[in-house]
């Protein structure tokens, strides 16, 4: 499995399950969230929230996501205090 490991780390790609993916992508959005612009900042959150949103509607292999959908507005408002 070491080649496996080698070829995935060569051609940059990642194998880790889309509930984890998503887990890891909302952590770094929000560390980012207060030096962003406003309207990149709501524009990124809607994109994830719909991304979050068709997850939870769906079943996927891998772990569940435990990820509840995003309220944007209170993620902006707590951004610029």
């Amino acid at each position: 499995m070491w080649w496996v490991k080698a070829k995935l780390r060569r051609e940059y790609l990642s194998f880790v399950p889309d509930a984890i993916a998503i887990r890891r992508e909302l952590e770094a959005l929000l560390a980012a969230l207060p030096g962003l612009p406003e309207a990149k900042a709501r524009e990124l959150l809607v994109a994830l929230d719909a991304r979050i949103r068709k997850m939870n509607a769906m079943v996927t292999s891998g772990p569940p996501t435990t990820v509840a959908p995003l309220d944007v507005e209170t993620l902006l408002a707590r951004s610029r205090k």
